[in-house]
């Protein structure tokens, strides 16, 4: 014997379907695979949902055998709860007329069926210090009478954007009664947004919000960016596009020094101008998450101080080139907070610069000015150190990162040389952990 009884319902709200269905003109007009808009106007907007089921899953958990259903387009919500039966819905953008609003349901057809032990809503857990899902049944959430949710269809996050009213028509096609173990489920509904509060009209026409409502019809998807926050690049060809190159890889930031010898034994020609040494680099920073933030779109060139020591005009092995260069990792200061934190490359652990040659002269460090006469010498200055393992990323997504895991009784030993320190100086230490 089928241990499932289906029961069907029809029901109608009110006695104006008819004209809906087929004596209105939508002022605008959308559709998609299982929503149309009936109707619309800037104090009104009817729509019609069809769900598209998708195949139901099975889970066994414990003693008992529970039943995923799912539907396209569907979105969990907000005020899910662990443990208790995950129900979905549908969430729909409306362009409205107002900021309250009422939602009445024209029509919704459905069928019930019983025994239906509905899978619960995902736990996400600590498994041997790896996140998991678990889905553990919350027996209270389980023994809760009546439909859940109890509004089939509701209007969320109503505001004003840019001058426009929007607001999310919330769905539930599918409904449960935990209590009694009784899906039901929609097959069709037809929902009326109505403005209970004054009308303003058509809304801006601003291209960020253009389209985005379901009964907008200047336009679905995305809309475009407006000029003033694009960003614009000359096309040009990159530097590297002439010339010889040498490609260095930069470890530490600091003073460098290539002598004509190492330069000469790579590659260079002895015939070459020390003159037309020129150095290229962008550091190793990591590029801004924001991209309307201004970057170099090609290498910068760096100063360098030549020492031509032997034969002017040509590269002698004891002639120096002398720079300065930053790396993936380094160091800012905030003089506002008067306080320094270290920056790392969470993407590349080496910066790199680019060395060319006979064209064009390099671009000179300028001199040194003269300060004021100093009235203090200090004895000593303030060294610094950081240690950054990016090792574990809890949700294996993102850009939080942890270094090495201790555990109750745990002892680990850093070892760093300190060269130059001076004995009996105080040492501040600054940790951040993560649990």
């Amino acid at each position: 014997m089928n241990r499932y009884l289906e029961t069907y319902r029809l029901s109608i709200h009110g006695l104006t379907l008819a004209s809906l269905l087929f004596g209105a003109v939508p002022a605008w007009g959308s559709s998609s695979a299982d929503l149309r808009v009936v109707s619309s106007s800037p104090g009104a907007t009817v729509v019609e949902y069809t769900p598209r089921y998708l195949p139901v899953s099975s889970r066994k958990i414990g003693d008992g055998q529970y039943l995923r259903y799912d539907f396209e387009g569907s979105q969990s919500p907000a005020t899910v709860r662990p443990g208790a039966p995950e129900i979905f819905v549908r969430s729909v953008p409306l362009l409205l007329g107002s900021l309250a609003n009422r939602v009445e349901i024209v029509s919704e057809e459905y069928t019930d069926t019983t025994g239906i032990l509905l899978a619960p809503a995902p736990d996400l857990i600590d498994a041997d210090k790896v996140p998991a899902w678990t889905h553990r049944p919350d027996p209270s959430a389980y023994a809760v009478a009546g439909f859940l949710p109890v509004a089939v269809a509701v209007l969320a996050n109503v505001g004003a954007v840019r001058g426009t009213i929007l607001g999310n028509l919330v769905i539930s096609p599918l409904r449960y009664d935990p209590a009694r173990r009784i899906l039901r489920k929609l097959k069709r509904i037809v929902v009326r947004v109505s403005s209970d509060g004054p009308v303003t009209g058509l809304p801006v026409d601003d291209p960020l919000v253009r389209g985005i409502a379901i009964n907008d019809s200047r336009g679905r998807g995305l809309a475009p960016v407006p000029n003033a926050a694009k960003r614009t690049a000359r096309l040009a060809n990159s530097v590297l596009a002439q010339g010889s190159w040498l490609k260095l890889s930069i470890a530490e930031e600091g003073m460098y020094l290539l002598t004509g010898q190492m330069l000469i034994n790579a590659g260079v020609p002895a015939s070459t101008d020390p003159g037309t040494i020129r150095i290229f680099g962008n550091g190793g920073a990591e590029l801004p998450l924001n991209p309307l933030t201004p970057v170099p779109i090609d290498l910068v060139e760096s100063p360098r101080l030549i020492s031509d020591v032997g034969a002017a005009g040509v590269l002698d092995p004891a002639d120096e080139v002398v720079f300065y260069a930053a790396t993936a990792r380094g160091w800012k200061y905030d003089p506002v907070a008067r306080r320094i934190s270290h920056t790392i490359n969470r993407y590349w652990e080496t910066g790199y610069c680019w060395v060319t040659y006979g064209a064009a002269p390099g671009r000179s460090m300028p001199p040194a000015n003269p300060g004021p006469t100093a009235d203090y010498t200090a004895l000593s200055v303030e060294g610094k150190l950081f240690r950054e393992d990016d090792r574990v990323n809890i949700l294996s997504s993102g850009l939080n990162w942890l270094g090495q895991s201790f555990d109750a009784g745990d002892r680990l030993t850093y070892a760093h040389p300190l060269p130059g320190i001076v004995p009996g100086s105080t040492v501040r230490y600054r940790l951040r952990l993560g649990s």
